[in-house]
């Protein structure tokens, strides 16, 4: 990824914008950081990606009015010099922009384009985009500098959107309003710019000049360097071609280096990741809510965490992780920590299911999702009541797929865009959830619509549980796993523990390269 300054980027740090509100200005000392990681990227269009791979680009290229900083729950003006709701009922949401915003090119972001930024992503509405995060947006109304959203109904969660991917500004002069723009062409407002990039290897970030914002950047640039597989992540990461990793090593890897020294730091923090078994819901076998309470009762988590994971994971008997607001156990509670044959098969025989079932379970190729199919394979056709096929495909084919309804079942990770109960229910489970599951509850609905209305997100605590177990009795999504956040660093890397928040997605900014020794 990131190495050497070349010429363009050293008078790139150096011409830092005059007007700007926060100096970005990087010391010589603050190096060049290299990131190895096994997230590619789906699109360099913020109205088309919804994935940790491109979001670590829009993270750092474009702004949003609003962010997130790290280790914190609320979000803090950005792009925006202040924000808030102007009525009691949290329905009208009123920003000012900073002055004298521009974008890399040297346009001017002007409240027009935020407006734009937004309507455009909804009107797109890529089946792989982020329009589902946007869908309580009514109408957006300019007056200079000010900005103010009409919403739909009530959400609480509305200025947490705005510091997503989802609301990321993007040039109305440059973007067309009615697809996505291709090609590697990003023209943004953030810390970065994109020096170049190589589809599937590298991207190189340069300082933008013209960067006026929250964000206090302490390096001369940063690279982004893509694996294809996590061995091939940790070789590079052993032979120091790359300077930290956050996540994404083989499960071993991540163990080892929790207990070393030396030439090489590890930080460790609880996250709320979370890996589930979606089913598709539209087409056999899992049309049948029996089929899907089978596998419920077959699967041995505690195996997934200790033969697949090496225990850098822990068994999650939810769709909302630990450690957000309003979690619980209903997988548990219900289903046990043990499987139990003999309840998958009299589901099975319950609903008149011909047992085996056949499936296939399908996975994106690449990483720990290897082993790990083939762990749940094992479970499942252990208790004579399934027949497993498992499938595995390239990251943006296994997008294409889920979307037009082509797997019977399939394993993915899920990170939050904000540290809500929310962000757990509504793109998962919801109408449209992201995953296009077929599944669609209007009593899920309703709770997504009540608790949004709640501007005290504790009180929602009674309403969350209770979608969390309607949930766990209609297994659409099935929890398997938490994951715990592992960043692998070089020693005299510096600035990591700022660097990310619970979204995962990386904040190079503050992320410099110490003296060796």
């Amino acid at each position: 990824m990131r190495r050497k300054l070349s010429a363009l980027v050293a008078v790139l740090a150096a011409a830092i914008c005059s007007s700007c509100t926060v100096s970005s200005a990087a010391p010589a000392s603050g190096g060049h950081p290299v990131m190895g990681t096994t997230d590619q990227v789906t699109s360099l269009d913020p109205a088309d990606a919804y994935d940790r791979g491109s979001w670590d680009v829009f993270n750092n290229v474009f702004q949003t009015l609003m962010t997130v900083p790290a280790g914190a729950d609320q979000p803090v003006p950005d792009a925006a010099q202040s924000c808030g709701f102007t009525d009691a009922n949290d329905t009208t949401y009123r920003c000012t922009l900073r002055d004298n915003l521009r974008f890399s090119n040297g346009d001017p972001l002007t409240g027009e384009d935020v407006a734009y930024s937004l309507a455009r992503t909804k009107a797109i509405n890529s089946s792989r985009g982020p329009a589902s995060l946007l869908s309580v947006l009514s109408a957006t109304q300019v007056a200079g500098r000010q900005i103010t959203f009409h919403l739909v109904a009530p959400d609480a969660t509305w200025p947490l959107k705005l510091a997503t991917g989802a609301a990321s500004i993007v040039d109305h002069r440059v973007y067309p309003e009615d697809r996505p723009l291709r090609g590697n062409r990003l023209v943004g407002s953030g810390p970065y710019q994109v020096q170049s990039y190589t589809p599937g290897r590298q991207l190189d970030l340069a300082p933008n000049p013209r960067y006026s914002g929250a964000a206090h950047r302490v390096n001369s640039g940063a690279t982004i360097r893509y694996y294809a597989t996590a061995q091939q992540l940790a070789t590079a990461l052993k032979k120091q071609d790359i300077d930290f990793v956050p996540g994404g090593l083989p499960p071993k890897d991540e163990a080892a280096y929790d207990s070393t020294t030396g030439e090489f730091h590890t930080i460790k923090s609880s996250s709320p990741e979370a890996h589930y078994l979606v089913f598709d819901t539209t087409h056999a076998p899992f049309n049948n809510p029996e089929a899907r309470l089978a596998v419920a009762w077959a699967l041995d988590r505690e195996s997934l965490a200790r033969d697949v994971y090496a225990r850098t994971v822990v068994p999650l008997y939810s769709l909302i992780p630990q450690g957000i607001s309003g979690h619980t156990t209903p997988y548990f509670d219900r289903y046990g920590a043990t499987p139990d044959p003999t309840k998958a098969k009299a589901a099975l025989a319950a609903a008149h299911i011909p047992q085996p079932v056949h499936f296939t379970l399908t996975v994106s190729s690449g990483s720990a999702a290897d082993l790990e199919a083939s762990v749940l394979k094992q479970q499942l056709e252990a208790t004579g009541a399934f027949n497993v096929a498992v499938r595995h495909v390239g990251w943006t084919e296994f997008q294409q797929g889920w979307a037009a309804h082509r797997y019977d079942a399939f394993t993915v990770g899920w990170f939050p865009d904000y540290r809500d109960a929310d962000n757990f229910i509504a793109p998962l489970i919801g109408h449209d959830g992201v995953f296009h599951t077929g599944y669609d509850n209007h009593a899920v609905d309703d709770i997504i619509s009540r608790t949004r209305a709640m501007p005290s997100r504790a009180a929602a605590g009674s309403l969350v549980a209770k979608a969390q177990d309607t949930e766990a009795t209609d297994i659409p999504v099935l929890p398997l796993w938490q994951g715990q956040a592992y960043t692998v660093a070089r020693a005299n890397i510096t600035g990591l523990s700022m660097s990310n928040s619970d979204t995962g997605v990386t904040n190079f900014a503050p992320i410099g390269v110490g003296s060796a020794g």
